[in-house]
């Protein structure tokens, strides 16, 4: 037989009890059993479980655990305040003991896209100040590299025409050099290791 508790008003202990108890009762509880011989009062979840459940409304379809014939109460209820629903949606049977997430009312919080975006933001600059590797390559400092002996400055701007052009003189030079440098080498001549190197850099 069901037992038929009426439930006075408790005094909110938080701000999730607060914002209900400014609701209306517009119901009694009616416990499966002996369910509502615990001791209420004791438990978090048991307090704001009953305390929504005199104040909500009962759906169209009662959610899966209620209509199981789980819960301790007897009606599936949940329960709006400012046009937003309490327990994350959970109706208050599913509330209770703290198991929201079992109810198939149960909505999931999600983070906003915008503070999403900004952590995204902050995590990849975090990586760029640790790697250096972020930001278009024409930014990143290239390594000392040469080519035909021709160095090749590290900020040089390969999308520059000037630039690529004296890049090109220069390479035309260090031909020529290497071209005779070759040719005394073939004679026979003992040519030193920096000798054309030097004047090509020079040129």
């Amino acid at each position: 037989m069901n037992d038929l508790v009426e439930v006075t008003s408790w005094e909110p202990r938080n701000a999730v009890e607060r914002r209900i108890s400014e609701l209306p009762v517009i119901r009694q509880l009616t416990f499966r059993g002996d369910r509502g011989r615990v001791a209420l009062e004791q438990h978090t979840s048991y307090r704001q479980a009953i305390m929504a459940h005199m104040r909500g409304y009962r759906p169209d379809r009662a959610c899966g655990h209620c209509r199981d014939g789980h819960g301790p109460m007897t009606e599936c209820v949940r329960l709006e305040v400012d046009a937003e629903h309490v327990f994350a949606g959970a109706c208050t049977n599913c509330h209770w003991g703290g198991q929201t997430s079992r109810c198939s009312f149960y909505l999931p919080p999600t983070r906003p896209q915008s503070r999403v975006r900004s952590k995204a933001r902050s995590a990849r600059s975090s990586t760029c100040s640790m790697t250096r590797s972020c930001g278009s390559s024409s930014h990143q400092p290239r390594p000392h590299t040469t080519i035909s002996g021709v160095p090749i400055p590290p900020k040089a701007d390969m999308n520059d025409p000037r630039v690529v052009r004296r890049l090109v003189q220069q390479l035309e030079s260090a031909a020529v050099v290497l071209s005779l440098r070759a040719e005394r080498l073939s004679a026979g001549e003992e040519v030193s290791e920096m000798e054309g190197v030097e004047e090509s850099e020079s040129d």
